[in-house]
């Protein structure tokens, strides 16, 4: 049974209830199988803390009883998924706006302006038309969800967050070192200042989910032999 604060992986299949259209997944082969695949998307489970937000309320009802291994098939309504599509959230932006944030938009492409994720409609004199809409509103969804993995323990649980945040990180780069109370991260070398934000993100999420009462992170340089 997955509780509050846990963190989870998952494998994941969403589908359109009534065209059996496959939206959204983590599994590679089902992707290039629906003709969705993108070459620039990393397909692996999915890590999220249970609770916290990152699944729909739905979801989290449907799977909170899964064991490790085990699959469940659902459909959720769309007013318990993403709602009605409201015309009101599509939207004519002049594309001056996207040039102050140096976004060239595309139809087709998904946006994130002024806080607000979109999805470009057309682009015309000088106007871009955005859809403000969440991606599947108005549609009843099929889930299939895999509990792949439960990660209970504070260690797991750091090491599952640590992968999620810093997945451009190479595996086996970082090392984590804990104890009762506190969690260590060593780096390779310096992390640069852009990432802080991330760094800010993880440390949050370890709080919430883990009992350590200290995150630090430590820098590890390697003498290099002269050749």
């Amino acid at each position: 049974m997955i509780n509050n604060n846990d963190v989870i992986k998952i494998e994941l299949v969403i589908q359109d209830h009534n065209t059996k259209e496959v939206l959204d997944t983590t599994l590679e082969n089902i992707a290039k199988g629906s003709g969705i695949y993108d070459s620039k998307t990393r397909y692996e489970p999915l890590t999220v803390v249970f609770s916290s937000g990152e699944l729909l309320k739905g979801v989290e009802e449907n799977i909170k009883e899964l064991e490790e291994g085990q699959e469940k098939e659902f459909t959720l309504t769309k007013d318990k998924a993403f709602g009605d599509r409201n015309p009101k959230l599509i939207q004519l932006i002049p594309q001056a706006d996207f040039k102050k944030e140096k976004i060239d938009p595309k139809p087709g492409m998904h946006i994130n302006l002024g806080n607000k994720q979109g999805k470009v409609l057309n682009v015309s004199g000088g106007r871009v038309q955005v859809d403000f809409n969440p991606e599947f509103a108005g549609r009843d969804l099929d889930y299939k969800v895999t509990l792949k993995k439960l990660c209970t323990t504070d260690k797991d649980k750091a090491e599952a967050l640590f992968s999620k945040y810093f997945f451009f990180m190479p595996e086996g780069k970082a090392r984590l070192n804990t104890n009762d109370s506190e969690l260590e991260i060593v780096v390779p070398g310096a992390l640069p200042k852009e990432i802080d934000y991330i760094k800010y993100l993880f440390i949050q999420s370890v709080f919430e989910c883990c009992g350590f009462s200290n995150v630090k992170f430590s820098e590890n340089y390697e003498r290099q032999e002269k050749r």
